[in-house]
């Protein structure tokens, strides 16, 4: 005979929610084992202290105990990525004058260059916290493609840190100059003239030779080399260029050439999509930025309501047009698009991009702290149209259609969707304490948001601190509110810059936005109940998902 201890254990850790489907069916979802369980009303009364335990039956109540202590997924805390992120402002210039920017437009302060570079080094040397790669996002107060000179200068230092020119010392099984004479003779047949008074001199100048690829006699291993290493030959920057010519002469001659195992830098940027040059896809090109996300707000009476140029013209012809030019050029566009209270309706943004043809959209909320955001008066049509948005992506996957799905992967209404099927458990909202943001003096904060609030400084590249005396990320259950809801780990928790402007403090939940994700977590798990009573085959869900 079961005692009541586990039913109150699993009560007090705030974990369960039930649901009833249009068809009268009882749902349970668990926070803790990431999972969706069919349920009868006795069970559900039970856990709703509608009815007593000995009035259920044993074998039903261990039956459900067994699948709530089961669980295989992972947890998504933000704070141990793969990837070492940190954000450089080189400047807040910026063409567009949005109404909602949260851009310091007085702010005036430009990074200099070598500022920049030293930001590298510290990087390099004390804040990275892992081997594997270090990324760059830039001027995320600005149009980055106005900086457009100053991130081919950065793009190419990077080259030097990732430092794959060959040494002497890793000349292995024979004398370095007899290597490159071999080199020489291989790859450069004729009468050439082969010099060997300068190894380092004669090294650099082959393995930054941009046609090395094709000198190779064995075209297959080059080819296996090229696609798996996704290298376009025609935009390669100089650090991947670096990359390739290194893995191919450590391919082909691994007698000779001891490997070295060596740090990934890259660079990323968003644009306001105003004003792409030809040189501008050709850049994206050699970093190799994919996707490349945009701005576009939707329709144009829409979008240029908010996002106009400094004359008041709006910009919406420039960013269509500009989309166009970078499909053409196979650039994996992706748009960002802000949800304002002028236009609360995620279900006709989503058929306004939908017909577009865009690939993929996030629609996120606008944050507090703008005429523009949303408050208890307004919430009620956002709210309305993504009720509205699941019943569209409902109707459209009864009709085998799982193209919606795809389109917003990386968007709000299939967060809880991703997590449930990856069974994760997201215990951050964001990176906040897991990457920093630097102003133009090389102070750090945590995010774009606070910076120059001295409240949040976490230090300067010149106290040279390791990341872990400054990373602090805030958990889920360090909230003071969410820590307790039945969706914290579908949720991962409210903007904590929302939190700092409604209720002056981080740690305290935003009201509204935590209806606005709460509710969607529930339209979620609504949506997906009744996609499984109508036979749907999540395996096709799933697959539309991970494409994003």
């Amino acid at each position: 005979m079961l005692d009541g201890n586990t039913i109150r254990k699993i009560k007090k850790q705030n974990r369960i929610k039930f649901f009833e489907s249009e068809n009268k069916n009882f749902f349970m979802y668990d926070a803790l084992s990431q999972n969706i369980f069919p349920v009868d009303k006795e069970l559900m009364n039970l856990f709703n202290d509608k009815i007593k335990l000995s009035e259920v039956d044993d074998t039903k109540i261990l039956s459900l105990i067994e699948k709530l202590i089961q669980w295989n997924g992972k947890i998504n805390t933000f704070s141990k990525l793969p990837e070492t992120h940190l954000t450089i402002n080189f400047s807040n210039k910026c063409n567009l004058n949005c109404r909602y920017c949260y851009r310091h437009k007085d702010n005036k302060n430009v990074m200099e260059l070598n500022k920049a570079f030293d930001v590298l080094e510290y990087t390099n040397k004390y804040f990275k916290t892992n081997n594997d790669e270090i990324i760059f996002s830039l001027d995320m107060t600005a149009e980055a493609f106005l900086d457009y000179d100053k991130i081919v200068k950065f793009d190419d230092k990077l080259a030097e840190y990732e430092n794959l020119y060959i040494e002497e010392s890793e000349i292995v099984s024979i004398s370095p100059f007899d290597f490159l004479k071999k080199l020489k003779s291989d790859l450069y047949c004729g009468n050439e003239k082969i010099f060997v008074d300068d190894f380092k001199t004669d090294m650099d100048s082959i393995i930054l030779d941009h046609k090395l690829f094709s000198y190779f006699k064995d075209k297959s291993k080059v080819h296996k080399i090229l696609n798996t290493g996704n290298y376009d030959t025609d935009y390669l920057d100089k650090k991947r260029l670096l990359r390739l010519n290194r893995e191919l002469l450590e391919s082909f001659y691994p007698k000779y050439l001891r490997h070295r195992k060596y740090q990934h830098y890259r660079i990323w940027f968003m644009s306001n999509g105003t004003c792409i040059r030809s040189k501008d896809i050709e850049l994206i090109k050699r970093i190799q930025i994919n996707p490349f996300w945009i701005s576009l707000d939707g329709p144009e009476n829409v979008h240029n309501k908010n996002r106009r140029y400094y004359d008041k013209r709006g910009s919406y012809e420039d960013v269509i047009k500009n989309i166009e030019l970078l499909n053409k050029n196979s650039i994996n566009v992706k748009i960002s698009c802000v949800l304002t209270s002028d236009y609360p309706y995620p279900d006709k943004l989503y058929k306004y991009f939908k017909n577009l043809n865009a690939k993929a959209v996030q629609m996120c909320p606008i944050r507090n702290g703008n005429k523009n955001s949303f408050s208890k008066s307004n919430i009620k049509d956002l709210l309305i149209g993504y009720k509205n948005l699941y019943d569209i992506l409902f109707t459209e996957i009864k009709n085998n259609d799982f193209s919606g799905i795809t389109l917003l992967g990386d968007d709000l209404t299939m967060l809880a969707l991703v997590n449930l099927f990856q069974r994760i458990r997201q215990n951050c909202r964001c990176t906040w304490g897991s990457e920093v943001v630097l102003d133009s003096k090389g102070d750090m904060y945590p995010c774009l948001y606070v910076i120059e609030n001295r409240n949040f400084l976490l230090g300067n590249i010149d106290d040279k601190k390791k990341s872990e005396e400054i990373l602090t990320p805030i958990f889920i259950d360090d909230m003071d509110k969410c820590s307790h809801c039945w969706a914290r780990y579908l949720c991962g928790g409210t903007c904590y810059y929302n939190n700092l402007i409604s209720k002056n403090n981080v740690y305290s939940v935003d009201n509204i936005e935590c209806k606005i994700r709460k509710t969607v977590i529930t339209y979620t798990i609504d949506f997906l109940i009744r996609l499984i009573e109508n036979g749907i085959n999540l395996d096709n869900l799933y697959k539309a998902l991970i494409q994003r």
